[in-house]
């Protein structure tokens, strides 16, 4: 079951956000703004939905930390109305819709973090390095490609996702 947790300002939104969400059996946190960075601290691990009329620094600012801290562990999704948002939050959230959104278009930006695998490619001369490497990163969940040297790294790098 995927841990969603919301901090939605708009209350009509928010309750219709959980409703759904909570028929498709995801498990559903909601909370108030003063108390996201607790909730999330303690339940690090799912998918953030922050929705703001504006697109806050300080909001923006707590995706970029959250993503710091809990790379792997968090995806973020943002809904505003501001229409700088996007340019504003940059690489601090995975998915971005201006507000209002169909909850359909919530749930399949949910389903595809859901189901995307991340990929990295190694490229060292270095066996040992890639031996080094490799477990731990499929252990985190990355598909790992492997280049000896930087001639295999570009051929390879246009198919590594």
């Amino acid at each position: 079951m995927t841990n969603v947790t919301l901090s939605i300002e708009n209350l009509l939104y928010r309750q219709y956000i959980e409703e759904k969400l909570a028929e498709k059996d995801y498990s559903v946190i909601s909370v108030e703004d003063t108390r996201l960075a607790q909730t999330v601290a303690e339940n690090p691990e799912g998918i953030l939905l922050l929705q703001s009329d504006r697109a806050e620094n300080s909001l923006i600012e707590f995706a970029r930390k959250l993503k710091r801290i809990f790379a792997r562990e968090i995806m973020i999704i943002l809904l505003s109305s501001d229409y700088l948002a996007r340019e504003k939050a940059g690489g601090a959230v995975d998915r971005f819709f201006h507000f209002p959104v169909p909850f359909e278009d919530v749930e399949a930006a949910i389903l595809e973090i859901q189901n995307e695998v991340r990929s990295i490619l190694i490229i060292d001369d270095s066996k040992l390095v890639h031996n080094h490497l490799s477990p731990p990163l499929v252990e985190e969940g990355f598909e790992v490609s492997n280049a000896y040297n930087g001639r295999e790294g570009l051929e390879k790098a246009g198919t590594v996702k």
